[in-house]
């Protein structure tokens, strides 16, 4: 015969207040320890090119980019480019590590590059090496001797039956692209070009290859009439990938002079100083 024990409420009610209080398995992650991560930093932000320029200085070519964003240095790429057999030389590569002044990336120095002609583009980078998208020049930039136009003048107008030509006098000197100067006469063979108005017109261009010991030369046009007003004259040396050339507005005598026929010559371009009239 088995025996049952009864234990009285009290004790029941004090065992379960016990179970409750014993200690339990804690299933929480530890905490990790401060500096410890092994996620990789974030990248910085790609710059932004905003400007790419190449222009004349006193010392040659001037490289002259600007940027956006955060950047530590902007690196241009230049490669000499030939028009004509399509044939390309090796990168090479000039890094600016200090913005100027008033905050563009630009050469200091003369590029001392072998002559011919350069495409261009330049890269930014941030300071852990994020570099920007590649941004191109535009135009290749002709690193070698050219004429420069100094002292333009232009005959007094209006033109006439009575006084039917125009005559342009100047200088040409040479554009040293390694030291920026341009004080010596140009003494390369040359075609000088003014061109009035329409050129395709009778006697709308004129030239001459006669280039003085000093650069000088002299240029007599018998531009055709423009009926509806004024046309420009401008003046260039038959040398390639030039800026424009010089210009001026020519009042044009409303009758038709007779026909007469000049030299004509393929057009071209050249630095100018402004034009002046006599």
């Amino acid at each position: 015969m088995r025996r049952r024990t009864v234990l009285p409420a009290a004790t029941t009610t004090a065992l379960l207040a016990a179970a409750l209080l014993l200690p339990t398995t804690a299933t929480a992650a530890t905490a990790p320890t401060p500096g410890t991560s092994t996620s990789a930093p974030a990248a910085d932000a790609a710059p932004e090119i905003t400007g790419l320029w190449a222009t004349q200085a006193d010392h040659g070519y001037v490289l002259r980019a600007t940027a956006q964003g955060t950047v530590d240095h902007i690196t241009f790429v230049l490669r000499q480019y030939n028009a004509t057999t399509g044939a390309v030389g090796p990168k090479i590569g000039i890094t600016v590590s200090q913005p100027s002044t008033e905050g563009s990336w630009q050469t200091t120095a003369p590029l001392h590059l072998p002559h011919g002609d350069y495409d261009f583009s330049v890269y930014a980078y941030a300071p852990d090496g994020t570099p920007s998208l590649q941004t191109g020049g535009g135009p290749p930039i002709p690193i070698r001797p050219l004429p420069v136009f100094h002292n333009t003048v232009f005959s007094p107008g209006p033109l006439t039956y009575m006084s039917p030509t125009e005559t342009v006098t100047g200088q040409l000197t040479t554009y040293d692209p390694d030291s920026g100067d341009t004080g010596t006469p140009w003494t390369g063979p040359i075609t000088v070009q003014a061109t009035a108005g329409h050129p395709q017109d009778t006697g709308n261009t004129a030239g001459t290859q006669a280039i003085a010991a000093d650069g000088s030369y002299r240029i007599d046009i018998q531009p055709e009439p423009n009926p509806s007003g004024d046309e420009s004259v401008s003046c260039r040396p038959s040398s390639p990938a030039c800026p424009a050339p010089a210009a001026r507005p020519m009042p044009s005598p409303a009758p038709p002079p007779p026909s007469r026929s000049n030299a004509t010559n393929p057009p071209a371009c050249s630095w100018t100083t402004p034009p002046t009239r006599a």
